[in-house]
């Protein structure tokens, strides 16, 4: 009944995706209530946890809602911080084991699961490096397992795919913390069209770009997602003339 609504009412007639708040089970009026994620993590019982979520997915689908906003790889390392009950652990292996189980649980009723798209690739609002790691070390995360068997013969070929969008030497040899706003992009966006993928989801790829080095960027996006499933959200109107792909303007 609210899908059709907003279709009806909306200019674009979009079908909305209902979201709800599920930090611990699902937070709403009747709904079931988990432990905080620190209470969980302490009982180093994954199964458990994902028995939770996956009642807190049925609860969720009953009320037809797509999406969860879970807590699950925040990481318990300063006491002082004042959400760090929403940590499963201080130890990133639990943390990790419990955060699967959370997300297995609550997909297998098919609850925050996408079907049709496939892998996706994508660029985040922020760029989401490895601070620690250099740009050539950020992209070459996402290599497969078979090309990282010769992952010399890749790291040149990322190196070379670095340097066409004008990172230099002195910047290739920087850890991504010290990198500018526009070569964190760069790599991030490198590292999305790098990644194995169905599907590409981008997130104002060329924000700090000055035009010269935007256009070399286009033109490589262009090139290498070919006839793959692209959505780009971006501001930038010389970008979209650049690449003379299909628009929709919101708002």
């Amino acid at each position: 009944m609210v899908q059709h609504y907003v279709m009806e009412h909306s200019r674009l007639g979009i079908p909305m995706m209902m979201s709800s708040e599920c930090p611990h089970g699902h937070q709403a009026l009747g709904g079931g209530l988990l432990p905080v994620n620190l209470a969980a993590g302490a009982t180093f019982d994954p199964a458990l946890l994902s028995e939770g979520y996956k009642a807190c997915g049925k609860q969720l689908k009953s009320g037809h809602v797509e999406l969860a906003l879970m807590s699950a790889l925040d990481m318990a390392r300063d006491p002082r911080w004042g959400r760090s009950e929403e940590c499963y652990s201080e130890d990133p292996c639990l943390a990790a084991a419990m955060a699967k189980a959370a997300v297995t649980g609550m997909q297998s009723t098919g609850v925050g699961s996408v079907e049709g798209v496939g892998r996706v690739g994508a660029v985040f609002q922020e760029d989401r490096l490895c601070p620690q790691l250099t740009a050539e070390e950020n992209v070459a995360l996402v290599l497969t397992a078979e090309q990282y068997k010769v992952k010399t013969q890749y790291k040149e070929q990322i190196r070379d795919d670095l340097i066409q969008l004008g990172l230099d030497d002195e910047a290739l040899a920087l850890p991504a913390r010290k990198l500018s706003g526009g070569q964190k992009r760069r790599t991030a966006l490198l590292r999305a069209l790098w990644a194995e993928s169905d599907t590409l989801l981008l997130d104002e790829p060329f924000t700090g770009m000055d035009p010269a080095v935007m256009k070399k960027a286009a033109a490589m996006l262009k090139a290498r997602c070919g006839t793959k499933p692209t959505l780009l959200a971006t501001h930038d109107q010389e970008a979209i003339r650049e690449l003379g792909w299909k628009v929709i303007e919101l708002g």
